[in-house]
């Protein structure tokens, strides 16, 4: 979740976006799925659902870099320790979100969530 107004604040100011990145509720994430538990095939579909509607929806395999690219990159260059959460971005179909909206998405046969803004 990216707070948009911030975000272009920051960026005409010249300054980093972390703070719009930043914030209560901002990192929603499912249970944990383990590597022994799943596989990736890089065939998993990524969708999201506002309101019902498709927003956004590839597969895994779509991403510039793969999760094991992802992986290898940041842990040649700093500790990765259980627990550690890495953040890409997401396919297209960014759009805004407003408070009522309910925001369903999923990672085929890993993990799916629902989420209500508040």
């Amino acid at each position: 979740m990216t707070l948009r107004d911030l975000q272009n604040e920051y960026r005409k100011e010249g300054n980093p976006w972390t703070l719009a990145k930043s914030f209560d509720t901002c990192g929603v994430i499912s249970d944990f799925v383990s590597k022994e538990e799943y596989r990736l095939t890089g065939d998993e579909k990524i969708v999201l659902q506002k309101n019902g509607n498709i927003q956004q929806n590839s597969t895994v395999n779509k991403m510039i870099f793969s999760p094991k690219e992802i992986v290898k990159y940041i842990s040649e260059r700093m500790t990765l320790e259980p627990g550690d959460l890495i953040y890409t971005g997401t396919p297209e179909g960014v759009s805004k979100v407003e408070r009522g909206d309910v925001l369903k998405s999923s990672i085929e046969n890993i993990a799916q969530l629902e989420n209500k803004i508040l």
